[in-house]
């Protein structure tokens, strides 16, 4: 028999119900989305430290920070963060900047951002980051630019006990991977392709700003003439076999990730699974959306990472 949509979200938790507290399965982590999303400063290669998302937070009191540290450990930036207690989950928690939020790295090089825990280093994120200076004696401009997972890691996600409802996909771009054509931003649009057929698309194209990487999402609908209809978790996971979601600009392909629909779930990426190691290198295959105000309203999505072979330097 077929398990049913989501059985991959379902024997997750049944495997954490098995190991007694959620919090005594999985080491402390912070979700990946709100790392990858930190405000960058291109102007001066600084960092906002702030609304951080800690899953499997501990009892008791701890003193956390958010360290940029080079290759050989020395710490060339770093912000006090405080644990905020949310309420409405019992494992997810912020963590927000306590102090002076801002700091500056400024210098190229090959960093390790990390949030840490009395010292112990719960999620990392390597970069490296990029000066450019303009050239332009009449406007001399200094540009920071980062390389890093951006390029790379994409997701699915879909309101956490909805299967039924709009899928949306995220990723991360910017105007170094798909440049301006002339004056004009690029238009990028979103597939999703079973071999040569479409069976959809993002309900709306979009643009492409900023020389810095940013997220990007739209909900998935089917491609098809016709009213707008979405195009589901449970549509997906209907039907087995190999995927791809495929970034376009231009009446090109951008860049491409694969996914697979087995036993009647997405596979999961392996950093995803309980107990990944290195633990620092966890992705959290649950997603906190908090944009609709305070804690109480706060809505949990389940996420399916993405890996794209293909992506480019930007």
């Amino acid at each position: 028999m077929r398990p049913a949509p989501h059985a991959l979200a379902a024997a997750t938790l049944a495997a954490v119900a098995a190991l007694g507290s959620p919090l005594a399965a999985q080491s402390p982590a912070v979700e990946a989305v709100s790392l990858m999303d930190l405000r960058f400063y291109d102007a001066n290669g600084g960092f906002m430290a702030d609304g951080l998302c800690l899953v499997f937070p501990p009892d008791g009191d701890a003193s956390y920070e958010l360290v940029v540290r080079d290759e050989g450990g020395a710490v060339k930036g770093k912000a006090q963060m405080q644990l905020q207690r949310w309420g409405q989950y019992e494992v997810f928690d912020g963590l927000d900047s306590l102090g002076v939020p801002v700091f500056q790295v400024g210098e190229p090089g090959d960093y390790v951002m990390s949030v840490e825990k009395d010292g112990e280093a719960l999620t990392s994120l390597a970069f490296t980051m990029d000066k450019q200076e303009s050239g332009d004696p009449f406007n001399p401009r200094t540009t920071f630019t980062r390389e890093g997972p951006w390029q790379a890691l994409a997701f699915l996600s879909s309101v956490t006990g909805k299967p039924d409802g709009p899928m949306q996909f995220h990723f991360w771009s910017c105007l170094r991977e798909i440049p301006k054509d002339g004056s004009k931003l690029p238009q990028a649009d979103v597939t999703l392709r079973r071999g040569d057929e479409v069976l959809a698309r993002f309900q709306s194209k979009l643009s492409i700003s900023g020389e810095t990487w940013r997220r990007f999402n739209r909900n998935l609908v089917v491609a098809q003439d016709g009213p707008t209809v979405q195009f589901t978790m449970e549509r997906l996971l209907s039907e087995d076999g190999e995927y791809t979601l495929v970034l376009e600009s231009g009446g090109k392909d951008v860049k491409s990730w694969p996914l697979v629909v087995e036993g009647g779930a997405l596979r999961p990426h392996p950093r995803s699974a309980f107990g990944y190691e290195p633990a620092t290198d966890y992705l959290v295959p649950k997603l906190i959306d908090t944009s609709r105000g305070s804690d109480g309203s706060y809505v949990q999505n389940d996420v399916t990472w993405l890996e794209s072979g293909d992506a480019g330097e930007g």
